[in-house]
């Protein structure tokens, strides 16, 4: 196994939070899917907002490697 580059390694973290990001809108979906209480309902938009959270942080790191990365 050989040491990541810093792109390979920055790539690889921008994967990983790609798959965070979907799979809490995927929990937002079957959660509003299963039910449709209140509860429910404000459970689904907080994954959402973690969601939400994810997509801004991944632009953050985008920008924030603009021109810096291998």
């Amino acid at each position: 196994m050989s040491i990541p580059t810093q792109g390979e390694a920055f790539s690889l973290l921008l994967h990983h939070l790609d798959e965070m990001m979907n799979q809490t809108f995927i929990i937002a979906h079957l959660t509003r899917a299963q039910s449709n209480t209140g509860k429910d309902r404000a459970l689904a938009d907080g994954w959402i907002a973690v969601g939400e959270l994810m997509k801004r942080m991944r632009h953050q790191l985008v920008e924030m490697a603009k021109g810096k990365l291998n």
